[in-house]
């Protein structure tokens, strides 16, 4: 077509491309971006690697809701610190990294020794 009635569809056909690419690319960073660890459950990944993939919930009287140990590391005693530990347990489990196992014992999955061994440096 020629004119500004062939331009004008041109124009607007490059409008819709460029949006529908730009809504897939976010799609795709925000797909990557939930995958991606926080530094404390990098640092709860590499310490489970350390002693086998194992996590404790440790408890006791004076500390309301635990703490978290692994590879011999205890993971703030501070409840408010103890808590973002506690969070990135569950992200690690949600993501399918960990599992629980029994009673106060969480175990790496495949995922979780594949996640160690390829993207972090320990």
């Amino acid at each position: 077509m020629k004119g500004p009635l062939g331009i004008g569809l041109i124009r607007a056909a490059a409008s819709a491309l460029l949006a529908l690419l730009s809504a897939l690319g976010w799609m795709g960073f925000r797909k990557w971006r939930a995958k991606r660890l926080t530094p404390e459950e990098r640092q709860l990944l590499r310490c489970a690697y350390k002693s086998q993939g194992m996590i404790r919930l440790m408890e006791a009287d004076r500390i309301p809701g635990g703490w978290l140990r692994a590879g011999g590391v205890d993971f703030d005693t501070d409840p408010q610190r103890a808590a973002i530990y506690h969070g990135a347990l569950k992200r690690l489990i949600d993501l399918g990294h960990a599992v629980h196992k029994q009673g106060d014992l969480y175990v790496l999955t495949h995922s979780g020794w594949s996640k160690v061994g390829k993207r972090i440096v320990l």
